[in-house]
């Protein structure tokens, strides 16, 4: 132990003298380690993060699917899962839960939440307990009991501090009272953002089989396993095809682990950012390698000195040894500072939308992978000099003269190459993704959406169903408000909507027929938006033939649409040919309305610019009245300015109507493309941090290799060796370390292509101007770092070098 301190100490000091060398090296292997640490954190969390549930191994997620359809995941159908129920054999339980958004008044007004809509299984599928009270049961599901609630503890601490609220008080829930009966534990989430969980009730007896908005979970029975699950649900479904051929038609059952039900949506993106780390990581590390190996040359003379007094080649491999841990050490601190920043930083930006019960942070376990991580990096790149130690070689060092270096052996200059070329390559990959990525958001950033996002203000409502329970009601309450926002001064225009463009991401589909059409797809769908009176006009959404919808569009007269240009590409040779056509919302057979076609209007990517375009038919808010819309508003100028005043004409309606998620056009925008650009810049950054390591590593290399020619090139310009000649030298060698760096990367690059899938990319092919972009920056950014060492060996005075000879 005295000689392991001896030795760490006399490291800690050898780092000490070469004070810029330390910092280089600790801050290079400091920065991949922090960045690894980072994302594996978040990765960690979203993938291992224990859920709060009760033995969540053997929670199963359900839902349905239609592969005839192209739809992998559809949500279940509530007649189906019954009869999941009454004929499965391999679960415990199973339950089904969605999510709406109710209107919940209080002693501080009526504020907007979102409720569980929970069945009765629910709560002894997930196996968890209320921290006081009791949980929804069977009891609180039959027809004509008391409603009952169970709240989050949020909810409660909120309206424990308003009200003094207590288990057995009531709040009233859209409209109607809910008695509390249990709270929840403080991190318990599922649907997201729920703070509120009431009984499911449906009326089986005119509920259609074909309408699905539930998701399924269920608890393994006991030696049961997953494949066994899906052959049992297999057939059951197969069973439920042949009863109903018409709602079931190709619908499958499928089931994932509960943990898929939160991370779906990021494996693609999760895996990229673990390889991106892990790039970066060994950038790093190779940085830090070539950076001693040109560190431990200058050393052999201390290494021979050391072996001519009796040190062996293992003593030499301990103290080599004890450097490295001085530098895992420091690298891991550094690297631990970063990932603390790193996570404060990205956890807002990235997953916004991750459940509450998950706890992004640095815990023990980060901590000590962080510092073996740490540690085992700096043992191999702070031991790679061992390759130097030779006993012939040192030897040889000793008979020379202590200012002359002794010349470098191939073997060793070729090792530092390959860490060059690795550098690069790694570099190069990291750039041309980065420039993919660049390039992919940026068209998104030109894509048309279809509307005019300027000097827009945005807000929702939702009626309370107990005073708005007929539609003249609600049709009354919109065109108040649209009138009264009207005449509010600076106010040019305003409308509502059922679904803002650019956020509705799952949308709202119904089936339709065309009258007078032959039959096209089966089922054909489209998306469905309730509109109001000047919405077109107010959302700069532009009419390619017909009328926009007026006041006298009410539910005294002709039903009537509005198709997108989409739709009408789809059954008219011109847009103008769809006009007094006629569509219905619903199958051919059914006794719904004739709606009239009275204008076309231009696409709008309702669901993000990074989404493709589908068919949209609008209808007027005054004929198909919804409690909850989104009031839009186009103001003279800055539209914040205008919130409260539109704010105030609302509540001058209804004071009791809650108002909600208000938000300019711009803003929604920006939001939207959100995860694309977080993961751009991400990508960037880690892109710059590898370009500016491999910089390092190439200005190292080549001022190295200068270093160890002093001698020699001071006497071959005293023998009249020309300067051109010298620079020309050096800058070959550059130049063979970039072009061999490159062609790697490009391998690299096209192996990537071949192993991800294209969407990840957000160009999905190669693309020659980023190729040769990327081309471009490495071989600029390889000038530049060559630059200094190119300068240096030109500028050495050949009589400094005779002088100490």
């Amino acid at each position: 132990m005295a000689k392991l301190g001896c030795d760490v100490a006399y490291g800690g000091r050898m780092l000490v003298r070469h004070p810029v060398l330390m910092a280089t090296a600790i801050g290079c292997l400091g920065v991949g380690i922090g960045v690894c640490a980072t994302l594996f954190t978040i990765i960690a969390t979203l993938l291992f993060h224990p859920l709060p549930f009760r033995n969540p191994g053997e929670l199963i997620w359900l839902h349905e699917s239609n592969p005839d359809l192209q739809k992998s995941i559809m949500s279940v159908s509530y007649l189906n899962f019954l009869d999941w129920q009454r004929e499965q054999a391999v679960f415990e339980s199973i339950a089904v839960f969605t999510s709406q958004d109710m209107n919940v008044e209080g002693p501080m007004g009526t504020e907007r939440l979102v409720a569980g809509l929970v069945s009765a299984e629910f709560f002894e599928v997930l196996g968890v307990l209320p921290v006081r009270g009791d949980l929804l049961e069977n009891g609180h599901f039959q027809p004509g009991t008391e409603p009952s609630a169970v709240i989050s503890w949020n909810m409660y601490r909120r309206l424990s501090r308003d009200s003094g609220i207590r288990i057995g008080d009531s709040i009233r829930l859209g409209g109607v009272e809910h008695t509390i009966i249990g709270i929840m534990p403080e991190r318990f989430e599922l649907p997201a953002r729920a703070d509120v969980w009431i009984p499911l009730m449906l009326d089986v007896d005119v509920l259609p089989r074909d309408t699905r908005f539930l998701w399924g979970i269920g608890r393994l029975d006991s030696g049961i396993d997953m494949r066994t699950a899906s052959m049992e649900l297999n057939r059951i479904a197969r069973s439920l095809q042949e009863k109903y051929p018409e709602e079931n038609s190709g619908v499958e059952i499928r089931i994932r682990p509960i943990r898929e039900l939160f991370v779906q949506t990021s494996r693609q993106a999760l895996a990229v950012l673990a390889g991106v780390a892990l790039f970066v990581l060994i950038t790093a590390c190779v940085n830090v390698a070539n950076l001693l190996l040109s560190r431990g040359s200058f050393r052999q003379r201390e290494y021979a000195l050391r072996m001519a007094f009796g040190a062996s080649r293992g003593r030499l491999l301990k103290q080599l040894l004890s450097e490295s841990v001085v530098l895992g050490l420091g690298s891991g601190i550094t690297g631990l500072l970063i990932c603390m920043w790193g996570v404060d930083f990205l956890v807002p930006s990235l997953f916004a939308v991750a459940p509450r019960f998950l706890n992004f942070e640095v815990n023990g376990e980060i901590v000590l992978l962080t510092m073996v991580g740490a540690l085992v990096s700096g043992l191999v790149t702070g031991t790679t000099p061992i390759l130097q130690i030779h006993q012939k070689r040192l030897h040889e060092v000793l008979k020379e003269g202590g200012g002359i270096v002794s010349p470098e052996h191939n073997g060793r200059r070729h090792i530092r190459n390959v860490l060059v070329t690795l550098e690069i390559a790694l570099a190069f990959v990291l750039l041309a993704i980065a420039g993919y990525n660049f390039k992919g958001y940026r068209t998104l950033k030109r894509v048309d959406p279809g509307i005019r996002i300027d000097r827009l203000l945005t807000m929702q409502f939702h009626l309370p169903e107990s005073q708005y329970a007929r539609p003249d009601q609600t049709i009354d309450f919109l065109k108040l408000v649209m009138l009264r926002v009207e005449m509010i001064p600076g106010v040019e225009s305003a409308g509502v909507n059922q679904q803002l463009p650019l956020r509705a991401r799952l949308g709202w589909e119904v089936e339709y027929t065309v009258a007078n059409q032959r039959p096209g797809e089966q089922n054909p769908h489209a998306n469905y938006q309730v509109v109001g009176p000047n919405y077109f006009r107010t959302m700069g959404i532009d009419l390619i033939a017909g009328r926009s919808f007026e006041y006298g569009d009410n539910q005294y007269e002709e039903p009537v649409a509005i198709i997108s240009r989409e739709f009408a590409d789809r059954y008219w040779a011109r847009p103008e040919l769809a006009l007094n056509a006629h569509v219905k919302l619903s199958g051919s057979d059914s006794d719904d309305p004739w709606l009239r076609i009275v204008g076309v209007c231009r696409n709008v990517r309702h669901r993000g610019v990074d989404r493709d375009v589908m068919m949209d038919i609008y209808v007027p808010c005054l004929q198909q009245p919804l409690p909850g819309m989104t009031l839009v508003v186009r103001t003279a100028h800055d539209p914040e300015r205008w919130i409260e005043p539109v704010r105030k004409a609302v509540h001058a309606v209804d004071r009791n109507v809650p108002v909600f998620n208000i938000m300019t056009m711009e803003q929604v925008y920006t939001k939207s493309l959100d995860e694309p650009r977080i993961f751009t810049i991400l990508s960037i950054v880690s892109a710059a941090v590898s370009l500016i390591l491999a910089s390092v590593s190439i200005l190292g290399t080549l001022m190295y290799s200068v270093n160890r020619k002093y001698h020699e090139i001071g006497v071959r310009k005293a023998m009249g060796a020309q300067q051109h000649r010298i620079m020309l030298q050096y800058s070959l060698e550059a130049g063979r370390l970039i072009i061999s760096g490159t062609i790697g990367g490009a391998l690299g690059m096209a192996a990537i292509f071949a192993w991800i899938p294209h969407p990840i990319i957000c160009t999905g092919s190669i693309d020659w101007e980023v190729f040769l972009g990327t081309l471009l920056i490495m071989v600029m950014t390889g000038m530049l770092a060559s630059a200094l060492p190119v300068w240096r060996a030109c500028h050495i005075a050949p009589v400094d070098v005779l002088r100490y000879e």
